[in-house]
């Protein structure tokens, strides 16, 4: 199967724009829960469109270029540009968020039609998925969250059960640097005022102490000063109250991205080279975040310089861009949140770029 995914070109059956797609995948998803298809859990993919090899008994074999809609652990549901009989044999191809693939094999159990030539395939895998190395949604984040109001804290506490994330909750920033400390977790939501330790003096002291995952202020106090205050103390990302529930799904999913491959990867005489440079990031994001915290213009615009030239030289394109936004906007001296913010970005597109898998040389 590797081949033949790998080398043919997929033959194309439908097409949709990402919107269009996007309004089916909420309609549709309604009718399977109105459908009692027993599914499981199924989570949506990163990806608008994928290959698959489709093997129809008694008919043509080929391989096809669908739309994922959802997976599970024992099921794939996807979009095809045509009628499949129940049995047939699909070959897919899953990347998954550590750079690498998984394939799976599976039958078609259901083909209903949704509109013109378009039909809704569910698979059924002859072995299970683990879902959490493909799917994104799928992963169980675990967030702490810092809110001394129990009501507040209670409606965060719902909207964030309801994205596969547990929470644990402190009531105030000594508790919140405390468990910090303890262990990294996917987002800190960070309260501004609180007994015993505010918001600022709790971040400051994470950041001081070498804490580097994603945090987020809340405060009722949305006037500049107070944004600025925030993001000068390490906060990532500054949210007013009231808040819209959809800006904390954001916050969570900020970092929800596809791992960035180097487009040299396939060049032997490349891949030691990208690997040394990845190897390299780590210490570059935090020399980042460190000159972002103390408002160090001329230390930023020399890492996105090194960013820019390394990131283009080594095949991580979005890299070198978003550090030439980075030095575009030091440049037209730009308000200190427009510089967090891309930042941020960059930071964020660092930790995603991952190294080549060489192979053993054969003895």
């Amino acid at each position: 199967m590797q081949e033949k995914i790998g080398s043919l070109k997929p033959h194309v059956t439908l097409r949709l724009t990402d919107g269009e797609f996007d309004d089916m995948q909420g309609r549709l998803s309604i009718e399977r829960e109105r459908l009692a298809l027993d599914l499981g859990q199924l989570f949506s993919l990163p990806c608008k469109r994928m290959p698959v090899f489709l093997h129809q008994p008694g008919g043509d074999s080929g391989c096809f270029e669908i739309m994922p809609c959802a997976l599970g652990e024992r099921h794939f549901v996807f979009l095809h540009g045509g009628f499949l009989h129940e049995g047939t044999l699909c070959e897919a191809r899953f990347n998954t968020l550590h750079g690498s693939w998984t394939d799976r094999i599976g039958m078609v159990r259901n083909c209903r039609h949704v509109q013109n030539s378009i039909h809704e395939i569910v698979v059924s895998f002859t072995e299970p998925v683990d879902v959490g190395q493909i799917a994104p949604a799928a992963v169980r984040r675990h967030i702490l969250l810092a809110e001394d109001d129990e009501l507040s804290a209670e409606i965060i506490k719902v909207h964030l059960s309801e994205s596969n994330a547990t929470v644990e909750h402190v009531t105030n920033g000594r508790l919140a640097v405390d468990k910090g400390l303890e262990k990294r977790f996917d987002l800190i939501i960070m309260d501004l005022r609180m007994p015993e330790m505010d918001g600022l003096t709790a971040t400051k002291s994470l950041r001081e102490k070498g804490y580097d995952g994603r945090i987020v202020m809340l405060s009722a106090h949305t006037d500049e000063e107070s944004r600025s205050s925030a993001l000068e103390a390490g906060c990532d990302i500054f949210i007013g109250k009231p808040f819209n529930p959809d800006e904390i799904l954001k916050a969570l999913n900020f970092s929800e991205e596809e791992p960035l491959v180097s487009t040299l990867a396939g060049s032997p005489t490349f891949q030691t080279i990208i690997n040394r440079w990845v190897g390299q990031l780590p210490e570059l994001v935090r020399a980042l975040r460190e000159a972002r915290r103390s408002c160090d213009r001329e230390k930023l615009e020399e890492i996105a310089r090194e960013l820019r030239s390394k990131g283009t030289a080594c095949g991580f394109e979005p890299i070198s861009l978003a550090a030439h936004t980075l030095e575009s906007l030091l440049d037209s001296s730009e308000s200190i949140e427009s510089i967090s913010c891309a930042v941020t970005k960059l930071e964020n597109l660092c930790t995603l770029a991952r190294m080549v898998d060489v192979p053993c040389p054969s003895t």
